[in-house]
């Protein structure tokens, strides 16, 4: 039975949220066309316009303000899931986004109250589905919202001065307005950096008739004491790093775009543009330049902090069919320079009107995907007598950053070492360090596997070949370079003499278990395979989930094996987190002797949802709480088979999801289901659907009149 239920905070704003994806995508072609980031809601008016557009740090997130018949409302477009219109049906502009794409800040339309007006601003929290109302301003608001990081402190520039709130959670912590330098000034842009505690401020003599400043000014503002430094006059087109020691801005009296370096001290030109916006990272600058009637979005990237950047790469560009005017404006760019959106309208529609031609624009959100290009080197070991090392070479040969967010190997190969950073730039290179176990006489093959799952839906693989062969009497080869050591065994002048090691089972499998909680042990036996005696020298565990496993008793360093002697160990395996995990344990002793065997296991997580009330009727609200998850991450969340609501886990893997029951919900027992992975599943929850002479309750439309009649009081 589908019923009618929707997504909703206690405030009432709606959501509606599921998860898309695919498997990895081969890293090879960077140029991956725009895609329209804005959309209509359902049942709007032709010849929408989109306006003002933000990113998430991610770029997985693209919100903008969207104004039909003279009215605008942000909007938020997640790219992973359906789009989440905000809020529903009030209207509202000069937002802001967070950089985790969960918080936007807006300021609603002006009430009026006698002889003036008083301008509600709100927080919604995309991710919670609640709304916070933050208070009033009464005094215009001349600009967008910046919101930190995650959402806790949100600034609204105005006339007058800065409005800058903090929050606990979802919850209004305090609120202050800071004054500006002069009087009779006000604050027309914003930047903040990601722990709230910066701002970047265009301020100057105004507003004016226009609602604009007749000259601005750069300052550089500490939100704690609410003292200004002065940093250029003639600047407008203000953004800022997420570490705020990088501030880009436009000298508008020389048309210039320039990257003020805090650390530094200085003031680096880059190069004319119109306006231009600075990634999170600071290493990436998107901008607008004119040609002729035309304007473009271009791209350019820095490794010195601006000193020099990379020749301007062309992004922007209408879809097919699109009538050849362009005049894409307000760029943005996102961390590591992924993700580049823009304004551009799409398409011209050609409507007969009496004694006339009308032309209409609808003005769209775009965004392109600049998808990084990692090589990874591939190693030929030849024919080896032992276990052997070498590095391959991994490089970002793409245009934007490549997260690091695991390295592997398959076959009988084991990563040993790597350097590589978390983020790793373009033109960057790192080395990992991959051991040939040469254990099975003949050849191998495998792979070097390196990836980026950061982006949600879309994860990044980039492999280099691996191939070796194993033959117990090849001559030790030559060692020329210091990325290549060899383990071969030794014997002594005169007949030839069997030396080895082995590990039994191999491989090593595990039970599965709960994260955090140990499985049964297993144990090994280490085994002298030669026709000579041998040391164990030490034993260890090594590969991409060491910390899961461990050596809990060793009864063989330091132990003396004759000829086909052997000696116990015993492992445990504690996973860290879901699904495979892997590693290997492995033995070395003297005359080079080495044997290895992998390790294997899963973990899982024990996952609980409970709804509360268990009974509810129309117009009631319904919590969904889960335990049990991962810590810090995204779940999807359905009741009664309704879109799947999206949810973040807290450090102790709890989250709580809310829903309004429409009046006129069928009665009967429905359930609310989270969406299964293969790391989580949890048993669904029942809820009883009763009548209610209740109605639906709640919406932003009521903070509207709570707002008016609060201010009437």
């Amino acid at each position: 039975m589908r019923v009618a239920v929707a997504a909703a905070a206690l405030a009432g704003v709606a959501v509606a949220s599921v998860t898309g994806g695919t498997g990895p995508v081969d890293a090879q072609d960077p140029f991956v066309p725009a895609e329209l980031a804005s959309y209509e809601p359902s049942g709007s008016p032709l010849f929408t316009d989109a306006e003002n557009p933000s990113m998430s740090a991610l770029g997985h997130v693209v919100s903008y303000e969207y104004s039909p018949n003279e009215t605008i409302s942000p909007l938020m477009r997640v790219r992973t899931e359906p789009s989440v219109a905000v809020p529903n049906p009030p209207n509202g502009r000069f937002h802001g986004l967070s950089d985790d794409g969960c918080v936007i800040g807006f300021r609603m339309p002006p009430i009026p109250i006698s002889d003036r007006s008083l301008y509600p601003l709100v927080r919604f929290n995309r991710c919670s589905g609640n709304s916070t109302f933050l208070g009033y301003a009464d005094r215009q608001i001349l600009g967008s919202a910046a919101v930190d990081a995650d959402g806790s402190v949100i600034a609204f520039p105005a006339a007058d001065g800065i409005f800058v709130y903090t929050l606990n959670g979802d919850a209004l912590a305090t609120e202050a307005l800071l004054p500006l330098p002069s009087q009779g000034w006000g604050a027309a842009e914003l930047a903040i950096s990601d722990n709230g505690a910066t701002l970047a401020a265009i301020a100057g003599a105004g507003p004016n008739s226009f609602g604009g400043l007749d000259f601005s000014e750069l300052y550089i503002v500490d939100v704690a004491s609410g003292s200004f430094q002065g940093i250029a006059s003639t600047a407008n087109r203000v953004s800022m790093s997420g570490d705020a020691t990088l501030v880009a801005y436009r000298n508008y009296e020389l048309g210039t775009i320039t990257v003020l370096d805090r650390s530094a001290g200085q003031n680096r030109p880059v190069l004319p543009a119109s306006d231009a916006y600075l990634s999170n990272d600071g290493r990436h600058l998107a901008y607008r330049l004119f040609g002729g009637d035309n304007s473009y979005v271009y791209i350019t990237t820095s490794g010195d902090r601006w000193a020099t950047s990379t020749p301007a790469e062309f992004v922007s560009y209408t879809l097919p069919g699109v009538n050849s005017f362009v005049t894409a404006s307000d760029p943005v760019v996102s961390e590591h320079g992924r993700w580049v959106g823009w304004i551009s309208p799409y398409p011209f529609l050609y409507v007969d009107q009496p004694g006339e031609i009308g032309r209409f624009q609808q003005r769209q959100a775009l965004v392109r995907e600049r998808r990084p290009v990692l090589t990874v080197q591939s190693i030929d070991y030849g024919t080896v007598p032992g276990p052997t090392d070498r590095t391959s070479t991994v490089t970002n040969v793409g245009p934007s950053g490549w997260r690091v967010t695991a390295i592997e190997s398959t076959g009988p190969f084991q990563v040993r070492s790597e350097n590589c950073p978390a983020v790793l730039h373009p033109g960057q290179s790192c080395q990992v360090t991959v051991r040939f176990l040469a254990q099975t006489q003949g050849q191998s093959t495998g792979e070097l596997r390196v990836r980026d799952n950061s982006y949600p839906g879309i994860p990044l693989l980039a492999t280099g070949r691996l191939i070796g062969s194993f033959d117990p009497g090849t001559p030790p080869p030559r060692v020329t370079t210091t990325t290549i050591s060899t383990v071969t065994t030794t014997t002594q002048p005169g007949t030839p003499q069997n030396v080895g090691l082995s590990i039994t089972p191999s491989p090593i499998v595990f039970d599965s278990s709960v994260v955090g909680q140990a499985a049964p042990t297993r144990d090994a036996t280490v085994t002298n395979v030669g026709d000579i005696a041998v040391t164990v020298q030490s034993v260890g565990i090594a590969g991409v989930a060491t910390a899961d496993f461990s050596i809990i008793d060793d009864g063989c360093t330091d132990e003396a094996l004759a000829p086909g002697a052997s000696c116990p160990l015993e492992i445990r395996f504690t996973p860290t987190a879901g699904g495979s995990r892997s590693a290997a344990v492995s033995a070395s002793g003297t005359s080079g002797t080495f044997a290895a065997a992998p390790l294997r296991g899963a973990g899982r997580y024990e996952v609980e949802l409970e709804v509360s009330p268990e009974v509810a009727g129309g117009g009631q609200v319904v919590s969904v709480t889960g335990t049990g998850y991962p810590a810090s991450t995204s779940v999807q969340v359905s009741l009664a088979g309704s879109p799947p609501q999206s949810a973040s886990t807290d450090a102790g893997g709890r989250f709580v999801v809310q829903w309004l029951v429409l009046d006129g919900t069928p009665q009967g027992v429905v359930q609310a289901d989270d969406v299964a992975t293969v790391d989580y599943d949890a048993e669904p929850a029942d809820l009883r659907i009763v009548p209610s002479p209740m109605r639906p309750q709640g919406n932003l439309a009521t903070l509207d009149r709570l707002a008016r009649n609060h201010v009437s009081r």
